[in-house]
């Protein structure tokens, strides 16, 4: 024992004192002596029947030195010192604790060495388990309270930073007019996102700082409060002018009195009415209602042509300013007649065409409608085209164009043209002519500047249209169908859409039939100044 190794740790040693017998140790001439501190260290400890002269022993105070080596050891490893007992071969217990590096476990030990019936799969300590345990993965069977982040908790509580900034809606009623953050506001706010059990545990918000009108708790810097103070005598000022719409110049087009009047500001243009409203489907420019008299009077200038294509009924507002339009209104043309067994059916008649000045109101609103084709002639048994719709524009009402003749009407002979307009009456359809024997062509639709051909001589051309401008080029409406020919199997020509022209009569083949030409559409013009 006296050559095993012993672990030698350091104690709290008493600092010597001036009534210290043992402190007879002499310190450098001039120089103050040692702190008196304690200190750390280890000193042998001597017999006191051993100590005569030299008393600077057995210093170390005995409450700090059991058990510190072994805490040492183990709470900090390097604290201690190693070195072989050389104190006392006679008595080798020297009172240190002996300290090995090479003592292994008991065999016998049943942690290290289990018996063979305790690794049964009965058991918890076989392999096999050990195994499992290593490779299968963790339950992913959690519950829905609890999260593997700590975002994911925040977040079902809405309690993250973005949720608490944005995420706020109104939970009770105020003023909605109100400021946020006035007395009369609503300013109690509830988190909108989502929160277990009742929106009330994730908390109530109260967003009231006392400097509402800034939105700030607190006062604000001179600049801000000046650039409020001039924000208010704009609104101020505003409110006292006669319009509440200001356009800048810089920002739209001219100033143009029939839509703004100039109240001497060099600097806006106010609209005259606050009521600006679309003024039909095509998606016309705002057009405010009439204010207060320019001074001069304003003088409408600007050409405007409105063309009404779609077949039915609509609306149209006349604008500010305007009390007179030039109109052109169109029917729709009459369907040719359908033919059978080598017979010639007759054209349609042409949509009837009118046109002139109208006298309106500023403001009012007046019903377009715009007539459809009529409907082509069937070919068994062979039938009349049916007669277009009318088309109008207020009290200004055209009839739509008759239908042609079906073929076979007659017994031979040539197929007599339509009548052409006259006033308000459309003109009329060609009548179809008899079968091959005997037979000519059937009669061409009458027009609005002329009567249809009769089929004789195989003519059977439509009646002429009428030539109009109003829309900035002349085009010519109201053109009468051509009457069929017979012996020759086709299908009569459909009139042309928004001109109101009749539909062709049809032509047949012995034992065939065909169907006569749909009439075309009429169509609505309103040409004025604003």
């Amino acid at each position: 024992m006296s050559k095993t190794p012993t672990g030698v740790t350091s104690g709290t040693i008493r600092p010597l004192t001036n009534k210290d017998y043992g402190n007879n140790y002499p310190a450098p001439f001039g120089k103050a002596r040692p702190i008196k501190h304690a200190r750390k260290g280890y000193v042998p400890r001597i017999p006191v029947a051993d100590i005569e002269t030299d008393r600077n022993l057995n210093r170390d105070v005995k409450s700090s030195t059991n058990g510190s080596l072994v805490k040492q050891m183990i709470d900090t490893p390097g604290g201690f010192s190693v070195k072989e007992n050389t104190l006392s071969d006679a008595a080798p217990n020297c009172g240190a604790v002996c300290v090995s590096a090479e003592l292994y476990p008991n065999l016998s030990y049943l942690t290290n060495n289990p018996e063979p019936r305790s690794e049964s799969t009965l058991f918890c300590c076989n392999e096999e388990k050990k195994a499992r345990r290593r490779s299968r993965p963790a339950s992913t069977l959690l519950s829905k309270n609890y999260y593997t982040r700590h975002t994911e908790y925040m977040e079902n509580r809405c309690q993250t930073f973005d949720q608490r900034a944005f995420n706020f809606v109104r939970s009770s009623t105020g003023n909605p007019d109100a400021k946020p953050g006035a007395p009369d506001a609503d300013n109690y706010y509830v988190a909108n996102c989502y929160c277990p059990g009742t929106p009330s545990e994730c908390g109530k918000v109260v967003y009231k700082p006392n400097n509402y009108q800034f939105a700030q708790q607190g006062a604000v810097s001179s600049s801000t409060l000046n650039l409020k103070l001039n924000q208010n005598a704009i609104n101020t000022n505003l409110a006292n002018l006669p319009h509440n719409i200001i356009i800048y110049k810089n920002k739209s087009e001219p100033c143009r009195p029939i839509y703004y009047a100039k109240n001497g500001n060099a600097t806006s243009c106010p609209a005259t009415s606050k009521a600006i409203a679309l003024l039909n489907a095509d998606a016309q420019p705002f057009v405010p209602e009439p204010g207060p008299d320019p001074d001069p009077p304003y003088v409408p200038s600007i050409l405007t042509i409105r063309s009404f294509n779609d077949v039915g009924s609509t609306t149209w507002t006349a604008p500010a300013y305007v009390t007179s339009v030039t109109y052109l209104v169109v029917s729709g043309g009459g369907g040719g007649g359908g033919a059978y067994d080598t017979g010639a059916a007759g054209g349609g008649g042409g949509g009837l065409v009118l046109t002139g000045t109208h006298v309106v109101t500023p403001g009012t609103t007046y019903t377009i409608v715009v007539g459809a084709g009529g409907t082509g002639g069937a070919s068994t048994p062979e039938g009349g085209g049916g007669a277009g719709g009318d088309s109008s524009f207020d009290i200004i009402i055209a009839g739509g164009g008759s239908g042609g003749l079906a073929s076979r009407v007659q017994t031979g002979g040539a197929g007599a043209g339509g009548t052409i307009a006259s006033g308000t009456t459309p003109p009329g359809g060609g009548s179809g002519a008899g079968n091959a024997v005997g037979g000519e062509r059937g009669g061409g639709g009458g027009g609005n500047t002329t009567a249809g051909t009769s089929g004789a001589g195989d003519t059977g051309a439509g009646g002429l249209g009428l030539a109009n401008d109003i829309t900035g080029t002349s085009v010519t409406y109201g053109v009468g169908g051509v009457g069929g020919r017979p012996n020759v199997s086709s299908n009569g020509a459909a009139g042309t859409n928004l001109l109101g022209n009749g539909g062709g009569g049809a032509g047949a083949r012995s034992s065939d039939n065909k169907s006569g030409g749909a009439g075309g559409s009429g169509a609505v013009v309103l040409r004025y100044l604003v």
